[in-house]
């Protein structure tokens, strides 16, 4: 089911080691990006791709969600990586009114 408003990101483990690897996908409202992205559990680096251009609003909205595991790794070192997290983001300019 494709959202109507905002957008839907799914991140789904593909490797723990030694870069932690996800499959990404973005849905917005009618059209979806596919991509990957990464976080280094050493430093907390976020790498981030995708097959189409995501529009500004929700482009940093990957790299936020890896940044805030991995801070939750730093806290709890003996706890996995999720192997799936999905997270709906209202868009910008529905925000902002």
């Amino acid at each position: 089911m494709q959202p109507e408003h905002g957008a839907r990101f799914t991140l789904r483990l593909v490797a723990a080691s030694p870069v932690v690897a996800y499959r990404l996908t973005v849905e917005l409202g009618g059209s979806g990006v596919r991509g990957h992205a990464g976080v280094d559990p050493a430093n907390g680096g976020v790498a981030s791709a995708s097959d189409a251009e995501l529009p500004q609003w929700p482009s940093n909205t990957p790299t936020r969600l890896l940044r805030s595991l991995w801070r939750d790794r730093q806290q709890n070192p003996h706890t996995g990586w999720p192997r799936r997290l999905t997270r709906w983001r209202q868009a910008e300019q529905t925000r902002q009114q």
